[in-house]
Protein backbone atom coordinates (compact mmCIF):
# COMPACT_ATOMS: atom_id res chain seq x y z
CA UNK A 1 0.00 0.00 0.00
CA UNK A 2 2.61 2.23 0.71
CA UNK A 3 4.25 1.61 -2.33
CA UNK A 4 1.24 2.46 -4.39
CA UNK A 5 1.23 5.81 -2.72
CA UNK A 6 4.63 6.86 -3.65
CA UNK A 7 4.07 5.11 -6.98
CA UNK A 8 0.95 6.87 -7.90
CA UNK A 9 2.13 10.66 -6.74
CA UNK A 10 3.26 12.97 -9.23
CA UNK A 11 5.25 15.96 -9.38
CA UNK A 12 1.79 17.89 -9.26
CA UNK A 13 0.78 16.35 -6.21
CA UNK A 14 3.85 16.53 -4.51
CA UNK A 15 4.63 20.20 -4.92
CA UNK A 16 1.12 20.29 -3.66
CA UNK A 17 1.74 18.41 -0.11
CA UNK A 18 5.18 20.36 0.30
CA UNK A 19 2.95 23.72 -0.15
CA UNK A 20 0.42 22.17 2.21
CA UNK A 21 3.18 21.30 5.00
CA UNK A 22 5.45 24.74 4.52
CA UNK A 23 1.63 26.90 5.22
CA UNK A 24 0.84 24.42 8.13
CA UNK A 25 4.26 25.14 9.71
CA UNK A 26 3.91 29.62 8.46
CA UNK A 27 3.48 31.81 11.20
CA UNK A 28 0.11 33.42 9.93
CA UNK A 29 0.32 36.13 12.85
CA UNK A 30 3.33 37.75 11.39
CA UNK A 31 2.13 37.41 8.10
CA UNK A 32 -1.02 39.22 8.76
CA UNK A 33 0.49 42.10 10.81
CA UNK A 34 3.40 42.56 7.90
CA UNK A 35 0.69 42.91 5.57
CA UNK A 36 -1.61 45.51 7.48
CA UNK A 37 1.71 47.50 7.82
CA UNK A 38 2.24 47.31 4.00
CA UNK A 39 -1.20 48.56 3.67
CA UNK A 40 -0.77 51.17 6.58
CA UNK A 41 2.67 52.61 4.87
CA UNK A 42 1.21 52.42 1.15
CA UNK A 43 -2.04 54.37 2.26
CA UNK A 44 -0.11 56.54 4.41
CA UNK A 45 2.44 57.22 1.52
CA UNK A 46 -0.53 57.84 -1.15
CA UNK A 47 -1.75 60.58 1.23
CA UNK A 48 1.59 62.22 1.58
CA UNK A 49 1.70 62.29 -1.98
CA UNK A 50 -1.75 63.99 -2.20
CA UNK A 51 -0.79 66.30 0.53
CA UNK A 52 2.89 67.08 -0.74
CA UNK A 53 3.09 71.21 -0.81
CA UNK A 54 2.81 73.39 -3.65
CA UNK A 55 5.83 76.16 -3.78
CA UNK A 56 5.15 79.10 -6.25
CA UNK A 57 8.01 77.99 -7.94
CA UNK A 58 6.50 74.11 -8.46
CA UNK A 59 3.53 75.68 -9.47
CA UNK A 60 4.90 77.57 -12.22
CA UNK A 61 7.12 75.05 -13.49
CA UNK A 62 3.76 72.83 -13.69
CA UNK A 63 1.99 75.17 -15.58
CA UNK A 64 4.83 75.85 -18.35
CA UNK A 65 4.58 72.41 -18.55
CA UNK A 66 0.34 71.57 -18.35
CA UNK A 67 -0.93 74.59 -19.55
CA UNK A 68 -3.03 74.20 -22.71
CA UNK A 69 -3.14 77.68 -23.99
CA UNK A 70 1.04 77.84 -23.63
CA UNK A 71 0.91 74.68 -25.29
CA UNK A 72 -1.14 75.77 -28.15
CA UNK A 73 1.42 78.49 -28.00
CA UNK A 74 4.24 76.47 -28.44
CA UNK A 75 3.05 74.98 -31.53
CA UNK A 76 2.06 77.71 -33.21
CA UNK A 77 5.70 78.54 -32.94
CA UNK A 78 6.71 75.03 -34.19
CA UNK A 79 4.54 75.41 -37.25
CA UNK A 80 5.96 78.83 -37.84
CA UNK A 81 9.41 77.49 -37.77
CA UNK A 82 8.84 75.20 -40.19
CA UNK A 83 7.30 77.04 -42.80
CA UNK A 84 10.01 79.72 -42.11
CA UNK A 85 12.66 76.22 -43.24
CA UNK A 86 9.96 75.67 -46.06
CA UNK A 87 10.39 79.29 -47.50
CA UNK A 88 14.24 78.40 -48.24
CA UNK A 89 13.54 76.06 -50.77
CA UNK A 90 12.29 78.89 -53.00
CA UNK A 91 15.71 79.14 -54.08
CA UNK A 92 15.73 75.28 -55.03
CA UNK A 93 14.71 74.05 -58.74
CA UNK A 94 11.80 72.22 -58.45
CA UNK A 95 11.60 68.89 -59.84
CA UNK A 96 8.51 67.23 -61.18
CA UNK A 97 8.27 63.29 -61.98
CA UNK A 98 5.22 61.78 -63.64
CA UNK A 99 4.20 58.79 -65.06
CA UNK A 100 1.37 57.17 -67.19
CA UNK A 101 0.42 53.53 -67.66
CA UNK A 102 -2.08 52.34 -70.47
CA UNK A 103 -3.83 48.91 -70.89
CA UNK A 104 -5.95 48.19 -74.03
CA UNK A 105 -8.02 45.16 -75.19
CA UNK A 106 -5.97 44.98 -78.70
CA UNK A 107 -2.68 46.57 -79.76
CA UNK A 108 -2.50 49.16 -82.04
CA UNK A 109 -1.32 47.90 -85.64
CA UNK A 110 -0.82 49.94 -88.55
CA UNK A 111 -0.19 48.17 -92.26
CA UNK A 112 1.23 49.02 -95.83
CA UNK A 113 0.32 46.31 -97.94
CA UNK A 114 -2.08 48.74 -100.31
CA UNK A 115 1.37 49.90 -101.31
CA UNK A 116 2.66 47.04 -102.64
CA UNK A 117 2.00 47.27 -105.90
CA UNK A 118 3.61 50.17 -106.03
CA UNK A 119 6.88 48.69 -105.18
CA UNK A 120 6.37 45.98 -108.06
CA UNK A 121 7.53 49.13 -110.36
CA UNK A 122 10.40 48.84 -109.24
CA UNK A 123 10.64 45.10 -109.95
CA UNK A 124 13.08 44.34 -106.93
CA UNK A 125 11.91 40.60 -105.94
CA UNK A 126 12.54 40.73 -102.35
CA UNK A 127 10.20 43.83 -101.67
CA UNK A 128 7.35 42.06 -103.06
CA UNK A 129 7.80 39.62 -100.34
CA UNK A 130 8.58 42.29 -97.91
CA UNK A 131 6.02 42.08 -94.57
CA UNK A 132 4.38 45.74 -94.46
CA UNK A 133 2.53 45.73 -91.15
CA UNK A 134 4.17 47.41 -88.06
CA UNK A 135 3.05 47.02 -84.42
CA UNK A 136 2.90 50.84 -83.12
CA UNK A 137 1.57 50.10 -80.04
CA UNK A 138 1.56 47.15 -77.81
CA UNK A 139 -1.39 46.37 -75.18
CA UNK A 140 0.76 47.77 -71.95
CA UNK A 141 1.55 51.00 -72.45
CA UNK A 142 3.56 52.81 -69.61
CA UNK A 143 5.30 56.33 -69.64
CA UNK A 144 7.98 58.09 -67.81
CA UNK A 145 7.95 61.75 -67.75
CA UNK A 146 9.42 64.50 -65.72
CA UNK A 147 10.78 67.90 -65.87
CA UNK A 148 12.57 70.50 -63.61
CA UNK A 149 11.96 74.48 -63.12
CA UNK A 150 14.98 76.21 -61.53
CA UNK A 151 13.38 79.98 -60.68
CA UNK A 152 15.19 82.58 -62.27
CA UNK A 153 16.55 84.83 -59.09
CA UNK A 154 15.10 88.61 -59.57
CA UNK A 155 15.78 89.89 -55.90
CA UNK A 156 12.27 90.71 -55.38
CA UNK A 157 9.29 87.96 -54.41
CA UNK A 158 11.48 85.05 -53.12
CA UNK A 159 13.41 87.48 -50.52
CA UNK A 160 10.22 89.04 -49.81
CA UNK A 161 8.41 85.43 -49.21
CA UNK A 162 11.36 84.34 -47.09
CA UNK A 163 11.37 87.63 -44.97
CA UNK A 164 7.67 87.80 -44.54
CA UNK A 165 8.47 83.77 -42.77
CA UNK A 166 11.00 85.18 -40.33
CA UNK A 167 9.06 88.01 -39.43
CA UNK A 168 5.81 86.09 -39.06
CA UNK A 169 8.10 83.56 -36.69
CA UNK A 170 9.25 86.43 -34.81
CA UNK A 171 5.73 87.60 -34.24
CA UNK A 172 4.59 84.08 -33.19
CA UNK A 173 7.42 84.29 -30.57
CA UNK A 174 6.39 87.09 -29.51
CA UNK A 175 2.82 86.26 -29.33
CA UNK A 176 3.65 83.20 -27.73
CA UNK A 177 5.77 84.90 -25.09
CA UNK A 178 3.07 87.49 -24.07
CA UNK A 179 0.84 84.48 -23.41
CA UNK A 180 3.67 82.88 -20.71
CA UNK A 181 3.83 86.26 -18.97
CA UNK A 182 0.02 86.75 -18.87
CA UNK A 183 -0.66 83.23 -17.68
CA UNK A 184 2.46 83.00 -14.78
CA UNK A 185 0.44 86.67 -14.21
CA UNK A 186 -2.27 85.23 -13.44
CA UNK A 187 -1.07 81.88 -11.88
CA UNK A 188 0.39 84.59 -9.38
CA UNK A 189 -2.50 86.20 -8.72
CA UNK A 190 -4.54 82.90 -7.91
CA UNK A 191 -1.68 81.36 -6.20
CA UNK A 192 -1.60 84.09 -3.33
CA UNK A 193 -5.59 84.47 -3.27
CA UNK A 194 -5.61 80.58 -2.45
CA UNK A 195 -2.94 81.61 -0.04
CA UNK A 196 -5.42 84.26 1.71
CA UNK A 197 -8.18 81.88 1.56
CA UNK A 198 -6.53 79.70 3.56
CA UNK A 199 -5.74 82.03 5.77
CA UNK A 200 -9.53 83.44 5.93
CA UNK A 201 -10.68 80.45 6.37
CA UNK A 202 -8.19 79.56 9.38
CA UNK A 203 -9.13 82.90 11.19
CA UNK A 204 -13.15 82.06 10.86
CA UNK A 205 -12.10 78.58 12.21
CA UNK A 206 -11.32 80.37 15.04
CA UNK A 207 -13.61 82.61 15.22
CA UNK A 208 -17.05 79.82 14.98
CA UNK A 209 -14.96 78.51 18.03
CA UNK A 210 -14.41 80.76 20.23
CA UNK A 211 -18.47 82.33 20.08
CA UNK A 212 -19.16 78.54 20.28
CA UNK A 213 -16.92 78.01 23.61
CA UNK A 214 -18.52 81.74 24.55
CA UNK A 215 -22.24 80.09 23.74
CA UNK A 216 -21.45 77.30 26.21
CA UNK A 217 -20.47 79.60 28.88
CA UNK A 218 -23.07 81.91 28.70
CA UNK A 219 -25.46 78.59 28.99
CA UNK A 220 -23.35 77.97 31.93
CA UNK A 221 -24.23 81.83 33.01
CA UNK A 222 -28.07 81.15 32.80
CA UNK A 223 -28.04 78.11 34.46
CA UNK A 224 -26.16 79.67 37.36
CA UNK A 225 -28.60 82.97 37.17
CA UNK A 226 -26.22 85.49 36.33
CA UNK A 227 -27.18 85.70 32.31
CA UNK A 228 -30.44 86.26 30.72
CA UNK A 229 -31.90 84.92 27.47
CA UNK A 230 -31.32 87.91 25.87
CA UNK A 231 -27.45 87.17 26.02
CA UNK A 232 -27.94 83.25 24.36
CA UNK A 233 -30.15 84.71 21.80
CA UNK A 234 -27.40 87.48 20.94
CA UNK A 235 -24.52 84.72 21.16
CA UNK A 236 -26.62 82.48 19.34
CA UNK A 237 -27.18 85.34 16.63
CA UNK A 238 -23.44 86.12 16.71
CA UNK A 239 -22.41 82.24 15.89
CA UNK A 240 -24.91 81.92 13.02
CA UNK A 241 -23.22 84.97 11.54
CA UNK A 242 -19.75 83.75 11.77
CA UNK A 243 -20.44 80.13 10.58
CA UNK A 244 -22.53 81.90 7.99
CA UNK A 245 -18.96 83.88 7.17
CA UNK A 246 -16.96 80.57 7.40
CA UNK A 247 -19.10 78.77 5.04
CA UNK A 248 -18.46 81.62 2.42
CA UNK A 249 -14.94 81.85 2.64
CA UNK A 250 -14.51 78.08 2.45
CA UNK A 251 -16.81 78.30 -0.35
CA UNK A 252 -14.25 81.22 -2.24
CA UNK A 253 -11.45 78.87 -1.00
CA UNK A 254 -12.52 76.09 -3.10
CA UNK A 255 -13.24 78.48 -6.06
CA UNK A 256 -9.63 79.69 -6.02
CA UNK A 257 -8.36 76.31 -5.78
CA UNK A 258 -10.09 74.88 -8.87
CA UNK A 259 -8.93 77.88 -10.83
CA UNK A 260 -5.61 77.43 -9.78
CA UNK A 261 -5.82 73.62 -10.73
CA UNK A 262 -6.94 75.01 -14.02
CA UNK A 263 -4.68 77.36 -14.74
CA UNK A 264 -1.68 75.02 -14.19
CA UNK A 265 -3.63 72.15 -15.65
CA UNK A 266 -4.46 69.92 -13.45
CA UNK A 267 -6.66 67.64 -12.13
CA UNK A 268 -6.18 68.26 -8.14
CA UNK A 269 -4.72 71.11 -6.07
CA UNK A 270 -2.16 70.68 -2.88
CA UNK A 271 -1.24 73.14 -0.01
CA UNK A 272 -0.32 76.19 -1.36
CA UNK A 273 3.18 77.04 1.30
CA UNK A 274 4.64 79.94 -0.06
CA UNK A 275 3.50 82.77 2.22
CA UNK A 276 2.91 86.53 0.94
CA UNK A 277 5.49 88.51 1.03
CA UNK A 278 5.86 92.18 0.48
CA UNK A 279 8.47 93.90 -1.98
CA UNK A 280 10.49 96.85 -0.12
CA UNK A 281 12.68 97.77 -3.04
CA UNK A 282 11.49 98.85 -6.83
CA UNK A 283 13.39 100.12 -9.07
CA UNK A 284 12.69 103.70 -10.55
CA UNK A 285 9.71 104.17 -12.96
CA UNK A 286 12.33 105.74 -15.52
CA UNK A 287 14.14 102.38 -15.64
CA UNK A 288 11.29 100.15 -15.41
CA UNK A 289 9.41 101.53 -18.51
CA UNK A 290 12.75 101.85 -20.25
CA UNK A 291 12.75 97.78 -19.67
CA UNK A 292 8.90 97.32 -20.61
CA UNK A 293 9.24 99.41 -24.42
CA UNK A 294 12.43 96.94 -24.73
CA UNK A 295 11.84 94.16 -23.72
CA UNK A 296 7.82 94.13 -24.13
CA UNK A 297 6.43 91.01 -26.27
CA UNK A 298 3.24 92.95 -27.09
CA UNK A 299 4.89 95.88 -27.85
CA UNK A 300 7.55 93.76 -30.10
CA UNK A 301 4.05 91.96 -31.87
CA UNK A 302 3.23 94.71 -33.03
CA UNK A 303 6.89 95.99 -34.15
CA UNK A 304 6.47 92.92 -36.56
CA UNK A 305 3.47 93.62 -37.81
CA UNK A 306 4.58 96.82 -39.18
CA UNK A 307 7.33 95.36 -40.52
CA UNK A 308 5.13 93.14 -42.39
CA UNK A 309 3.27 95.86 -43.55
CA UNK A 310 6.07 96.95 -45.02
CA UNK A 311 6.96 93.83 -46.69
CA UNK A 312 3.78 93.86 -48.53
CA UNK A 313 4.09 97.43 -49.75
CA UNK A 314 7.34 97.24 -51.16
CA UNK A 315 6.49 93.70 -52.94
CA UNK A 316 3.54 95.38 -54.07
Amino acid sequence: FSYRIQYSLNRYQLAIIILIYYFMSFDFDIFLHSFNYIKFNTFFNILTLSAEPLSLRRAAELTLEHNQQIAAEQHAVASAEQIAKSKVGLFLPKIELNSTFLHTQHATNISLDPLKPLLQIVDIPQLSNIDLSYNLLDRNLCLLGGYAIQPIFTGGKIIAANRVARLTLAATESTATATRLATLTTLVERYFATVLSHAAVAVRQKVVAALEQHRDDVKTLIDNGLATTTDILYTEYRLAAATSELRREQLLLRTTERALATTIGIDSLTTATTPLFVVHHLERIEQLTETALKNNPELEYARNLRALANVGVAAS
